[in-house]
């Protein structure tokens, strides 16, 4: 980073780092987070600030964490479990260094070691990435989608129980009223039947009322026919008896 070899990293020497060695296209809060409002960074600096990172103080899990998530090499997880490395070899990382990287933890492949040594140059220097400081917030997030998860499933379970037994409730409902529709249909059936019946007394009382007066009005006639035959033949009795009166005179 000291090109001029000063003993001092100013904001040309550190943007030029940050483009050609790290390949940051837009380094401005790489810049922000490494100079601060100091314009020139001496190793004095550096030491002090690695003394104080985050990253010096992380466990071996954090190391490895970073290793699986932000470098993306899991397959060497067990190696740097063996040898124990915790944030204070993070440095020991950050430079080029074959013994470390080929002999001591196996890596045969080139482009895992700059991967790895890139990555844990910009951690040194720039403190813990993204992915890991938010660790905290992403584990209470997750935590949160977890509760509405569950509240979700809950409120839907609730909700499902709540539907069946109202379901349950209208279906015997459904069925009182369905009850009550064929009591109040057997009811006009019966309405309908008494009133066809005494329709029926009322158009027979009628007839036999007619054929009662039909009746009566043939006596009476009969009886005025025999009266007026009875009073015929009382009549001309009389004038028999007149006539034979006359003869014996």
């Amino acid at each position: 980073m000291d090109d001029d070899a000063n003993g001092d990293v100013d904001v040309e020497e550190s943007d030029e780092f940050l483009r050609e060695d790290l390949n940051y296209h837009d380094p401005t809060v790489k810049h922000s987070t490494f100079h601060g409002e100091d314009k020139l960074i001496s190793v004095e600096d550096l030491w002090k600030a690695w003394k104080s990172s985050e990253v010096y103080n992380w466990t071996v899990d954090e190391v490895v964490q970073w290793l699986i998530t932000y470098v993306e090499l899991p397959q060497y997880e067990e190696t740097f479990r063996k040898l124990q490395l915790s944030g204070h070899a993070m440095p020991r990382l950050a430079v080029t260094n074959t013994t470390m990287t080929g002999t001591v933890l196996k890596m045969t492949d080139r482009s895992h070691r700059q991967k790895l040594q890139l990555k844990a140059l910009d951690t040194v220097l720039f403190g813990p990435p993204l992915l890991t400081r938010h660790n905290h917030l992403k584990d209470f997030m997750l935590v949160v989608s977890i509760v509405i998860g569950v509240g979700g499933c809950w409120f839907a379970y609730i909700q499902n129980r709540y539907s069946k037994e109202h379901m349950k409730k209208m279906m015997k409902d459904l069925e009182g009223l369905h009850r009550a529709e064929q009591s109040l249909h057997d009811l006009q059936e019966r309405l309908h039947k008494a009133q066809e019946e005494h329709r029926t007394v009322e158009v027979e009382k009628v007839h036999l009322e007619k054929k009662l007066r039909d009746e009566i009005n043939l006596a009476k006639q009969e009886a005025q026919r025999l009266k007026e035959l009875r009073e015929g033949t009382e009549n001309e009795r009389s004038r028999q008896k007149y006539a034979e009166e006359e003869l014996e005179q």
